[in-house]
């Protein structure tokens, strides 16, 4: 079994492959230096057993946003942030949320937090046919990474889908736009009876995060 610790940093190599992904390769030495000014990792997620800060005991208070900083550039060395308290809480929805992501543009000069709305014991469970078909989203004000405007919803695909989960967003420089993609399955009708088709990959092109275009299979 992985330790904790090997987990951890497979995490953070996937983050850093998205990152790279996501932005353009450049030799400008503007962005050579942006790059050598980070001073550490963000990582956000949920707990699926939480209370309080030191608490892992009860659902749904764990599926909110959380945050742990990196102590200076060690990817393996991380302290909570606000205490161990949710950093940003969903008001919208079913009031919680799982699989958050972070994305900002390709000059960092806006970043989002999107976010599979969740609350896993308010929609009775996993299995539930019906299931949230929005994202969560949280818009910084500005280029700030602490200062978020409040949580909004936004329905991605049609009403004979069963759920969106786990989004995840790449910037495209060339387009000017994110192209975002996450999992979903769905049943022939709105009435979501009989057994829904098996879970697909998704995928939309959105310039705000408030208008999508309409979903694909990726």
């Amino acid at each position: 079994m992985l330790s904790v610790q090997v987990k951890l940093l497979l995490l953070v190599q996937l983050c850093l492959a998205a990152c790279v992904a996501s932005r353009p390769v450049s030799s400008e030495p503007s962005l050579l230096k942006r790059a050598s000014d980070k001073v550490g990792y963000l990582f956000i997620h949920f707990y699926d057993d939480y209370k309080e800060p030191g608490v892992y005991t009860t659902y749904p208070a764990g599926e909110q946003v959380f945050g742990h900083l990196s102590n200076g550039k060690d990817a393996l060395s991380y302290k909570a942030l606000k205490g161990g308290a949710p950093l940003l809480t969903s008001t919208v929805g079913t009031k919680g949320v799982r699989d958050m992501y972070l994305v900002s543009k390709g000059d960092e000069s806006q970043h989002y937090i999107i976010a599979t709305d969740l609350n896993q014991t308010a929609v009775g469970g996993f299995s539930s046919p019906f299931l949230s078909r929005s994202l969560v989203i949280w818009e910084s004000e500005g280029a700030s990474l602490t200062k978020w405007k409040p949580s909004r919803l936004v329905e991605v695909v049609p009403d004979t889908f069963r759920m969106a989960w786990a989004p995840e967003a790449i910037w495209l420089d060339d387009e000017q736009r994110f192209l975002v993609y996450w999992s979903s399955n769905k049943y022939a009708d709105a009435s979501h009876s009989g057994t829904p088709d098996y879970d697909k990959i998704y995928s939309s092109y959105t310039t705000d995060f408030v208008t999508f275009t309409d979903p694909e299979v990726f």
